[in-house]
């Protein structure tokens, strides 16, 4: 690496040419082979590496600025359908996250349904219509009645009993 920020600088900015043309790229005796994305990885993260060593200053500010930006453009670029598998936190493209999207299932629907597609969900009691509830206690009134004298006393109709105090 060059002695001053400038020439780190202007490295990198010969690192990006490269990139966009897809040729090879050459720092400290090493070739980096800027098609295969293992090797930009690796030449992007030495030369964040070579930069944490170096004081802060603005032009440092900047090369840090400019080897962010061409991860980014790597996270972007990369087309791997099944990078959210592959790392803890991709960044994914809009077309990306649409299509994750798209491949994703509500949890609710895969907790009702078995692997055949048919509803495992615990039966509803439906809500009995007026008619059906007024029948019901009808019959239910009527059975009390023939069944229980208890009952049967409790509903007959009777006389009032009134109590006068004085």
């Amino acid at each position: 690496m060059g002695d001053t920020m400038s020439e780190m600088i202007d490295y990198i900015q010969h690192m990006e040419h490269c990139l966009k043309k897809g040729q090879s790229f050459e720092w400290e005796n090493k070739i980096y082979d800027l098609k295969q994305r293992q090797h930009r990885i690796a030449c992007i993260k030495e030369w964040i590496e070579q930069c944490e060593v170096l004081p802060p200053n603005k032009k440092k500010e900047q090369a840090l600025e400019k080897l962010a930006d061409l991860i980014l453009h790597e996270e972007l670029c990369d087309m791997n359908a099944h990078k959210v598998r592959q790392e803890e936190y991709p960044i994914m493209s809009t077309w990306q996250i649409k299509l994750r999207q798209k491949r994703e299932y509500n949890i609710k629907l895969a907790d009702e349904m078995n692997l055949d597609m048919q509803s495992c969900q615990p039966p509803v009691r439906r809500k009995r219509t007026a008619w059906e509830e007024w029948s019901r206690e009808k019959g239910e009134h009527e059975r009390l009645l023939s069944f229980n004298p208890a009952y049967k006393l409790f509903v007959q109709h009777s006389q009032v009993k009134v109590n006068v105090v004085k």
